[in-house]
């Protein structure tokens, strides 16, 4: 009977051990299956944020090609190379008599080509899900010879760009007075 008594003992022993072994796993395998699922919600946190830096490095490099865009679209405007400009430039605009005029809806808008460059400061940019852009500068120095009446930044120029057969061509330049 001492035999069995003791079989009995390990026996109990044995299901403790492996009953608390049980409960650890148990506790280990629920939180485990809590950090995967806080890893996956962290991947989705940085794969998201990554998306915004994309689109954030895609704006600004647009915004880069579309101001170097502008400033050749000046220059040639100056130099009286309409042409040039004009290529730059979609259908609702035309140039005449020193002028861009810009047609949208009923409205339209005169743009008064400046004598010399025009010295100006971007004040921000946008694109809406249209691809449409928009880009605002402060005008330091309108480029006219005389008549200075916007040379203040409390005058803006006004940029807007849309895309058309996959390129961005000039569809607004106006002076926001």
């Amino acid at each position: 009977m001492g035999k069995k008594v003791r079989m009995l003992g390990l026996f109990l022993i044995c299901i403790i051990t492996l009953a608390g072994c049980s409960n650890q796993n148990f506790e280990l395998i629920k939180e485990n299956t809590q950090l995967k699922t806080e890893m996956e919600s962290l991947q989705q946190q940085v794969e998201s944020t990554n998306n915004k830096v994309n689109q954030l490095e895609e704006l600004y490099e647009l915004r880069n090609i579309l101001d170097d865009h502008l400033h050749k679209t000046l220059s040639a405007l100056i130099k009286g190379d309409y042409e040039v400009a004009q290529k730059n430039m979609d259908s609702n605009i035309r140039i005449e008599n020193k002028k861009v005029i810009t047609k949208a809806g009923v409205g339209r808008f005169e743009f008064i080509i400046p004598d010399k460059s025009m010295r100006l400061r971007q004040r921000t940019f946008m694109k809406d899900d249209k691809d449409n852009y928009t880009s605002i500068y402060e005008i330091y120095d309108a480029g006219y010879l005389s008549g200075n009446k916007y040379d203040d930044r409390t005058y803006t120029l006004n940029v807007t760009y849309s895309q058309v057969n996959g390129e961005w061509k000039m569809s607004s330049l106006k002076i926001d007075e």
